[in-house]
């Protein structure tokens, strides 16, 4: 299996500071893994796709245009992990022999903290994302703002075709 990631691009500097920012991703059955995708030794899944970034820094507010030209997240339901024991995620309680505990709760950043940028992701094709039992193919456009008071998502993905297999 030849599994890659490619990035080409161009960073234009002003006054030795990067100023513009032009990239070309492509990854090619690139493996998965941390949250729900497993462990670093056994990952769940695989990432192909062709994705072009341009960012803007020389606005007081950066800009990052993303389009995905092409896109397939794998993270089929396998047999064999559903006897494995899952991740430990989030808020999930930890129950031990005379003793239970909550783990602990990754936590938002303060009001105030984030970096304010516009992001716009664009996919004018149908992308793949399969997990469990689910297969869809789906596309559109999102805007994403981030600010010090929240982050704002505007936009729509809609779903080509897709479906389930439960057997």
């Amino acid at each position: 299996v030849d599994r890659r990631i490619e990035a080409t691009g161009l960073v234009s500097f002003a006054k030795r500071v990067p100023a513009k920012v032009e990239l070309a991703i492509r990854a090619r059955d690139w493996l998965l893994s941390g949250a729900v995708f497993g462990p670093a030794d056994a990952p769940r899944a695989t990432l192909e796709g062709d994705v072009d970034v341009a960012v803007d820094l020389t606005t007081a507010v950066p800009t990052i245009n993303a389009t995905v030209h092409r896109l397939a997240l794998r993270s089929p339901d396998r047999a064999e992990l559903t006897l494995q024991r899952e991740p430990v995620l989030d808020d999930i309680i930890f129950v031990a022999p005379g003793a239970a505990r909550a783990l602990p709760v990754p936590k938002a950043a303060a009001a105030g903290s984030a970096r304010p940028m516009d992001i716009r992701v664009r996919i004018p094709a149908p992308i793949r994302l399969q997990q469990g039992v689910l297969d869809v193919w789906a596309q559109g456009d999102l805007s994403i703002r981030v600010r010090d008071r929240g982050t704002e998502i505007r936009g729509q993905v809609t779903m080509a075709r897709g479906s389930m297999v439960l057997f």
